[in-house]
């Protein structure tokens, strides 16, 4: 049985992680500064202190998934000599710790490309133009100077699993959650053209599992998505007619910058359904519009 570390692991992604490692048969431990305190296997460390970061190497774990993040996505952007700096004590946690360890590092599929006109594939050249996107193709670059056998996952806007919408993130649930309070208007605060590739929770986790369980000899790099895209307004539109209701949809832009927004950004997908024999994944539409889906559970 394989001890699998999740370092800054109690988010949104971390959790849904550490339920499916833990039904799969992994031992799950967890490293952050924020830990649930009732859990045994979650430990308050500071990852950006060098000498708690020590305490790491007591904890003996087989393989390492690596959530760590230092700015928020939506957050006001940076410069990028204030985030390298940002990242030193994190540079200093790869090359000291876990150089020789399997390393998963958890990338955004949704930042680090920039903005695209057709589906993005892992070879080519990261465009990230927001401070977080700026910040894990920064992290990739360390990744891949330090770690000798891992894999780098870069995920797209996933949905469901007990998602909250926090930050901006969490369109799908927000949608939802707006049907079920009767809500007759959609508020954005982004063009309602934006289109974005969505992954459902449970499979992202079926594809995320069947690359862990792998053999990991090198360092690999995949992008985790269903590669179909979907505007805002396309999504919004298909709830409202399976409902049968009429949502106006209400852009509050006021704020919107568009040179730092991403219009378009989706996925090609076909490395790792290639790598893991998976079959295609079912896009956002067709979830929605499946007759037999559990709203509640969504």
């Amino acid at each position: 049985m394989k001890r699998v570390l999740l370092l800054g692991g109690n988010g949104y992604l971390g959790q849904a992680f550490s339920k499916h490692l833990i039904q799969s048969g992994y031992t799950v431990l967890c490293a952050g500064r924020s830990v649930t305190a009732s859990r045994k296997d979650h430990h308050a460390i500071d990852l950006s202190d060098h000498k708690a970061v020590d305490h790491l190497e007591k904890l003996n774990c087989d393989l390492v998934i690596d959530f760590v993040s230092y700015v928020s996505p939506n957050s006001p952007n940076q410069p990028v000599s204030e985030i390298k700096k940002l990242l030193q004590p994190y540079q200093i946690l790869l090359k000291e710790h876990y150089a020789n360890l399997p390393y998963i590092f958890i990338s955004s599929g949704g930042t680090v490309y920039g903005e695209r006109s057709s589906p993005a594939v892992e070879s080519d050249e990261l465009k990230p133009i927001s401070s977080y996107g700026i910040q894990k193709a920064l992290q990739e670059e360390l990744v891949n100077k330090y770690v000798k056998k891992g894999l780098i996952l870069r995920i797209t806007n996933p949905y469901g699993g007990g998602q909250t919408v926090k930050n901006g993130v969490g369109f799908v649930k927000y949608l939802l959650d707006s049907i079920k309070n009767s809500t007759s208007s959609i508020n954005l605060r982004v063009p309602a053209k934006t289109v974005r590739d969505y992954i459902q929770m449970n499979d992202l986790m079926q594809l995320s599992l069947k690359l862990i369980s792998r053999p990991i000899d090198n360092l690999n790099t995949y992008n985790l998505s269903t590669g179909q895209e979907a505007s805002l307004r396309d999504l919004i539109e298909i709830v409202a007619s399976i409902f049968e209701t009429n949502l106006q949809i209400n852009e509050q832009l006021q704020d919107f910058n568009s040179d730092e927004h991403i219009f378009y950004n989706v996925l090609n997908n076909q490395k790792v359904l290639e790598a893991t024999k998976n079959p295609e994944l079912p896009s956002i539409k067709k979830v929605l519009t499946d007759p037999n889906i559990d709203w509640n559970h969504l």
